[in-house]
């Protein structure tokens, strides 16, 4: 249901953020890092611990 959730909050915004370029750009670069930092914390993470 959480899942569900963040979905139907997501899409919309990200309908709305792909219809303009530049921001769309901008978007896809910080949440590509985000979600890289994320990973790479949960690596070291399982890795360590």
């Amino acid at each position: 249901v959480g899942q569900a959730v963040v979905m139907a909050f997501l899409l919309p915004v990200l309908r709305i953020v792909q219809r303009r370029p530049r921001l769309h750009s901008r978007v896809m670069r910080v949440s590509s890092i985000g979600l890289a930092a994320v990973g790479l914390y949960w690596m070291v993470a399982r890795g360590v611990g």
